[in-house]
C-alpha cells in the first residue's frame, strides 16, 4: 500500500486468504511506524485462537500451562505478566 498507494488485486486476494488484519495496519500507520510497537489485545487473542487449531501448538500450550502452575514459578509469572500488560510499549 505504501509503495503504490493501493493494494494490487492479486495481493489483496492473498491477504484475504491469510486473514490479513487491516485494523492493526491502521494502528501502525497512526503511530507513524514507530517502534517498539504494542499489538492490540484483540490481535493477540485472534493469533492465539488460530494457534489452537494446530495440534502441535495445542500440546505445547498444555505443557506450558502445566509447568506454569508450579507453585514456585506461578507468582513470578503472574506478576511479570501483569507488569508486561500494563506497560505502554513492549
Amino acid at each position: 500500500m505504501e509503495a503504490h498507494g493501493f493494494i494490487p488485486k492479486p495481493l489483496e486476494k492473498l491477504l484475504e486468504t491469510v486473514n490479513y488484519n487491516y485494523r492493526e495496519t491502521e494502528r501502525i500507520k497512526k503511530r507513524e511506524y514507530q517502534t517498539p510497537y504494542k499489538y492490540h489485545p484483540l490481535t493477540v487473542i485472534n493469533s492465539f485462537i488460530e494457534k489452537l487449531f494446530e495440534e502441535k501448538a495445542r500440546r505445547s500450550i498444555a505443557i506450558q500451562l502445566y509447568k506454569m502452575s508450579n507453585p514456585t514459578f506461578a507468582p513470578s509469572f503472574m506478576s511479570e505478566t501483569l507488569r508486561h500488560l500494563s506497560r505502554e510499549e513492549y
